[in-house]
């Protein structure tokens, strides 16, 4: 019989996570939306301005959306913004793993063409933190 890899699945609301002044950079990001929808709405015509507005609200969206995390035996994968915006990052593009104070840096080879280590922050569920570190330690050395 087949042993299937585990899967990991969690979501991290980073707005509400980072506290009052998170909440003041969403009122400041809300702010400027409404003052660039007046000045748009003013100078252009308003089917224009619609149009440029929902845009521009589709752009800012994932500050206020949580993010989605799947582990499993393919990789790591990142989906934000209600599913507009989604990636899947492969095992093997990681060399190892760093142990971070709120969850794990994935560590790039250095070899590879863009140097951007992957931040998984810890799931909020103590049994889900554990599974982590164990996905995570079958297929790197954790320091």
């Amino acid at each position: 019989m087949e042993r299937t890899a585990p899967r990991l699945e969690w979501w991290r609301w980073s707005l509400r996570e980072s506290g009052a002044k998170g909440w003041a950079r969403a009122g400041l990001v809300l702010a400027l939306l409404s003052v660039i929808w007046l000045v748009l709405a003013f100078s252009l015509p308003l089917p224009v301005a619609i149009v440029l507005a929902l845009a521009l609200f589709i752009a800012v969206l994932p500050f206020f959306t949580p993010d989605f995390y799947r582990i499993d035996a393919r990789g790591i994968t990142i989906r934000q913004g209600v599913g507009f915006w989604s990636r899947h990052y492969p095992w093997k593009k990681f060399a190892g793993c760093q142990i971070a104070a709120d969850g794990y840096w994935l560590l790039p080879f250095e070899t590879a063409p863009t140097l951007q280590a992957l931040y998984l922050p810890q799931p909020h569920n103590q049994t889900a933190q554990t599974n982590l570190r164990l996905l995570l330690e079958e297929h790197f050395p954790l320091f």
